[in-house]
């Protein structure tokens, strides 16, 4: 059911990795799946017969694979084939539910399925309907002969076919079919031409063999087929084949004194030529094979056609002495003559679709094939040389689906609306024309209804206004014509509001200005375009307004002085570009502005010294290069003691102020690194390390957190992510693991908890949600499914514990109400789904609804004022976000409404001074430079007593200090490599702080203390993550928090106070989630349970 806990967390990240923590790391790797290569094999496995096999390629392939739908095409085929029929049936439902573009192929196997199944009733019916949906097809006339004809109803088989035949008159498998028919039935004739017709209707041996056994058989009157004539009954007899029945059944052609046409004796032949000798149209005969094949082979034999009709017929199959005479000079133009009379006559009928022949002649041509792409046009030719239509209404078809469709008028040109289809049905495009001229708007909308394009045009078909949308229908771009061939570009943010505008003349970028803003509506960067290049100046801003960076380009490369800042103005890189290469002095500064380091460049190659500058503004390093090539290095100790010197030729190391390695680079011979790179955190720590090879990333790249432990595992190939990566939360346990393509994130990634369990089943392509994204409980049992249309949600479908489906929604185009419900029903979190994505106001109620948290989405992301709420209704956090990232002041409140913590972000990232309270009285504050601890963090008691203050420089731990007995602070202390005990002490001497650093982070039990003596905190950890008691303490020595941590994880009782020691709250939590009974204790001492199921507030 609806978890709190889940969607608590919806606010940090709705997107694509949840970072909840795993037990223990799995080796055991995701298969990456090749959809396309597992459909070739799957295919492969099929036609050699083996149907399992192939069925176990298909069900390798996942739903968000782009191969998914081909998967349950050929999945469904496969089944049919094993026998398989009511799984082939239900693979069919869900690909057609899934919009495949194979529905009708998909319909008709279930039909085939329930045929084989002895549902022959329902089959019917699925052919009934098939035949509705597709009206062109001869596939569903076809499919209900069969049964039909299995049914010894031969007669309704009949006519299914003759209508078959008219849609389609070249389908073999009917010709051959009506041709078996006539011969049950005994009707030698009519079994002769449909047998005959089916020949000329393939060219695979295989389909051949069993009509040129039919005719033989036939020529022969074997016992078989003269039991079929003599059996024939009075209503299948036509007077106008009894003559040539006779004939045929009495082997009078295989008399040698009957005269052969052809220089090529055989038995098929000559009852063939009898056949066709004796032949005559009768127009008041209505007979199907009198007006469907008679007015051919009669015509035919009349031109002294027959001996080419007949190579024509029995060519290319393998009878030798048929092959050579066909394959003569004179064979081939003959053949082509006879090709000329068969295939305009046959195709006559299709584009008719009348039966009489007289009346055929005279019928204008309706339907109109063009094989190269498989198309069909219904609507009459007003010229057919021309191929221009006649007014009226014309369809166009592909695949037997509808396409387009429209009138034209009189001048054989489009005219009034024109609309345009997707296989599935979905309108594509929607146009307007006069007089063969678009006209007014043309709407496009993508394969998911979404709307992707609106253009407009003036009466003489000229575009004047251009609207482009995103995938989710968001307006992205609007073009206004300005003039001949001069359109104004305007670009727009999700938000609506102007990201850019440029002019184009003659599809080229106009000269001039050009201003970029920023989502806010400031500026972005302004910049300068002649001939489509940048050419002058060019300057970009952060978006408090102030300058980013400031440089010139000539004809698109940088000239003169280039500059760079940091967001609060002070310079951050000096340098000099002439024709696009850095020359000269290369100057960096740190955010305080103190001097980083000093390089010179000659033509955009380093050449001489690069001089390394402490805060105080010494030098501490110099790296000496010439011609891009580093010859040697020197760093100093801050005492001055040389750390390194001369020149390395296997590694470059690079150190900090503090003395300390941070880099460590493999240089080859020609000056490109080769092997493993090694980078430190600035108190030593490795933080990566990654293989090169040639000069780019090749190879297992690791990131590490400051306790060692494995952070991420990733796999490069040629500088581009390609391969599996793993993410690991700082105790070592796996959190998210997937595989990267081209940069990409691709194919399955899952998500876990801390106890091991997956947490989050889902397929990204190319780095974008398709398909199911699965999310299910910590006890491993599926919670909801969300649908995922490349990046947008299309459905939600949640469960209850027992894995029945609670309610399903299906957000149609986009559209749609994002709802989770508690298990007594009631909504939990609720919010619009509009573009596909989550938008507008949301919020989370429990169980009991009580809200718990409010917020604004903006096409996923959250936008602007956010808050929760704990117990009671009492606000336990407040702060906003900007484009999905934290931002500005964030407040969390203790259970009774006191502030907890205070934290300043920009863009996601900790900057400012945070601070953090104990009952209302201040306990700490520390101050961060994009996202590190960067200057005091400084350590409260009792009264605003100063305990400690640590000094941090880019996060990193380099020295302590305290109050003396002068109350002023004492000296700071050194701290090398992140390792450290700290122990201090209060002005008036008592004990104020015993806390333990290794590897930069808390390491044991860390304790602070009331200048009274008495405890104020106790906290155990491990390698920076808490791992055991939490206790906090009033001054006067009573409880105000304890708990109990496992992996940075709250477990067990939870146990909250006020100032004067009295319990207010206790709370369960398993795996960092409350779970279980609560109880609340209000101001009167009134008591109330609450309960909660992992996280989530249930009554």
């Amino acid at each position: 059911m609806m978890h709190l806990s889940r969607f608590a967390t919806l606010f940090l990240s709705c997107f694509l990795i949840s970072f909840t923590a795993t037990h223990a790391q799995k080796e055991q790797q995701i298969p990456y799946v090749n959809g396309a290569e597992l459909i070739d094999k799957g295919i492969k496995a099929h036609d050699d017969g083996k149907y399992k096999l192939a069925l176990s390629y298909y069900e390798q392939i996942p739903e968000g694979d782009t191969n998914y739908l081909t998967a349950l095409y050929e999945s469904s085929l496969s089944n049919i084939s094993d026998s398989n029929f009511s799984k082939a049936i239900d693979i069919a439902q869900k690909a057609i539910a899934l919009h495949s573009k194979d529905k009708r192929q998909l319909l008709l196997n279930i039909g085939a399925s329930l045929d084989y199944m002895g549902k022959s009733d329902a089959a019917i019916k699925m052919y009934d309907s098939i035949a509705v949906l597709y009206p062109h097809d001869n596939r569903p006339y076809f499919e209900r002969a069969i049964i039909k004809y299995r049914a010894k109803d031969y007669k309704a088989a009949e006519k299914f076919l003759e209508q078959s035949l008219l849609i389609n008159p070249l389908h073999f498998r009917s010709n051959f079919l009506l041709g078996s028919l006539y011969l049950t039935e005994g009707r030698l004739t009519e079994s002769m031409l449909a047998l005959s017709t089916s020949l000329l209707c393939t060219t695979e041996i295989e389909q051949a063999r069993n009509p040129i056994s039919f005719l033989s058989e036939i020529s022969t009157q074997t016992d078989e087929i003269a039991e079929y004539y003599n059996n024939r009954s009075m209503d299948n007899r036509d007077p106008a084949f009894d003559e040539i029945d006779e004939i045929i059944h009495a082997k009078l052609a295989l008399d040698k004194g009957y005269e052969l046409q052809s220089d090529l004796d055989d038995n098929i032949f000559r009852q063939l030529q009898v056949m066709m000798e004796k032949l005559q149209y009768d127009s008041n005969d209505k007979n199907f094979a009198m007006q469907f094949y008679v007015p051919l082979y009669s015509q035919i034999y009349k031109n002294g056609q027959f001996e080419p009709f007949a190579l024509h017929l029995f060519s290319d199959y393998g009878i030798k002495v048929v092959d050579k005479v066909a394959a003569s000079r004179k064979g081939k133009s003959r053949i082509d003559e006879v090709k000329n009379v068969v295939y305009p006559y046959l195709n006559n009928i299709a584009s008719t679709r009348i039966l009489d022949y007289e009346a055929r002649k005279k019928a204008p041509e309706k339907y109109h094939y063009y094989s190269e792409d498989n198309t069909m046009a219904a609507g009459v030719f007003s010229n057919k040389e021309e191929q221009k239509f006649a007014p009226g209404l014309v369809q166009f078809y592909q695949d037997q689906s509808l396409v387009a469709e429209g009138n034209y008028g009189a001048n054989g040109k489009k005219d009034g609306p024109w609309k345009y289809y997707y296989v599935s049905g979905n309108l594509r495009l929607s146009e307007e024309y006069k007089d063969g001229k678009i006209i007014n708007e043309a709407t496009s909308w993508s394969s998911n209804g979404i709307i992707a394009r609106k253009v407009k045009f003036d009466s003489e078909g000229e575009d004047t206004e251009t609207r482009e949308y995103s995938d989710g229908g968001i307006l992205e771009s609007l073009a206004i014509r300005k003039g001949k061939d001069e359109y104004e570009y305007t670009f727009y943010y999700p938000s609506g509001t102007v990201r850019k505008k440029s002019t184009y003349l003659n599809d080229k970028l106009e000269d001039g200005k050009m201003v970029i803003y920023f989502e806010n509506g400031a500026k972005q960067k302004e910049l300068s375009y002649r001939n489509e290049k940048l050419d002058g100046p060019y300057v970009s801003y952060f978006e408090n307004g102030r300058i980013d960076e400031k440089m010139a380009y000539a004809d698109d490369k940088l000239t003169g002085p280039y500059l760079s800042y940091f967001d609060n103005g002070q310079l951050a890189i000096e340098a000099n570009y002439i024709d696009g290469y850095a020359q000269g002095t290369h100057t960096e500064y740190r955010y305080d502005g103190s001097l980083y380091y000093k390089k010179s460049y000659n033509k955009g190659k380093a050449d001489g010294e690069a001089t390394y500058y402490n805060r105080a503004g010494k030098p501490y390093g110099t790296v000496v290069y010439k011609n891009d090539r580093i010859i040697s290095t020197k760093f100093t100790k801050p005492d001055g003691s040389v750390i390194s010197g001369g020149s390395d030729n296997l590694y470059v190391n690079i150190y900090n102020e503090y003395g300390v390695l941070i880099r460590k680079v493999p240089i080859d011979e020609k000056n490109k690194v080769e092997g493993k790179a090694s980078y430190f955190f600035p108190f030593g720590g490795m933080m990566e390390v990654t293989n090169f090879k040639n000069d780019m990333k090749d190879g297992t790249s690791t990131f590490y957190y400051q306790n060692g432990n494995t952070k991420v595992s990733r796999q490069y190939k040629g500088d581009t992510l390609d391969g599996y990566y793993k993410y690991f939360s700082d105790y070592g346990g796996l959190m998210t693991e997937g595989w990267m393509k081209n940069d990409q994130s691709q194919g399955t990634w899952h998500n876990y908890f801390s106890n091991g369990t997956l947490s989050r089943d889902f397929y990204l392509l190319e780095g974008a949600l398709n398909g199911p994204e699965k999310n299910y409980e910590v006890t491993g049992k599926l919670d909801y499914i969300v649908q995922y249309d490349n990046g947008l949600m299309t459905g939600l479908t949640q469960y209850d514990t027992t894995g029945k489906i609670v309610q399903q929604s299906n957000f149609d185009k986009g559209i749609g109400k994002y709802r989770l419900l508690h298990f007594n029903g009631t909504p939990g979190l609720e919010c619009d789904v509009k573009y596909g994505k989550l938008n507008g106001a949301y919020t989370i109620h429990g169980g009991n609804k009580d809200l718990l948290e409010k917020g604004v989405y903006v096409n996923g992301k959250n936008e602007g004022e956010f808050e929760t709420y704990g117990i009671a209704g009492k606000l336990r956090m407040k702060g906003s976000y900007t484009d999905g990232e934290k931002d500005k002041t964030w407040t969390i409140y203790t259970y009774d409404g006191k502030p907890e913590s205070i934290y300043h972000y920009e863009k996601g990232n900790q900057e400012g001074v945070d601070s953090n309270f104990n009952g209302g009285n201040l306990r700490s504050t520390i101050e961060f430079h994009n996202d590190d601890m960067q200057g005091k963090y400084t350590i409260y008691g009792d009264g605003g007593k100063v305990a400690a203050v640590l000094y941090y420089d880019l996060g990193a731990l380099i020295g302590y200090s305290y109050e003396g007995n002068d109350g002023k602070l004492t000296p700071m202390q050194d701290v090398k490599n992140g390792a450290a005990h700290i122990q201090t002490t209060y002005g008036n001497g008592a004990k104020a702080l015993d806390w333990n650093f290794d590897k930069n982070v808390f390491q044991g039990m860390q304790k602070l203390y009331y200048s009274n003596g008495k405890l104020a905190e106790e906290v155990d950890y491990d390698k920076g993550y808490k791992m055991g008691v939490f206790n906090q303490f009033n001054p006067d020595g009573s409880k105000y928090y304890e708990a109990t941590f496992k992996n940075d994880e709250k477990t067990g009782a939870n146990k909250y106070y006020d100032n004067k020691g009295k319990l207010i709250f206790v709370v369960n939590f398993e795996y960092g989630q409350m779970h279980g009974k609560a109880q609340w204790t209000d101001a009167t001492g009134k008591t109330k349970n609450y309960w909660y199921y992992y996280g989530s507030l249930e009554q």
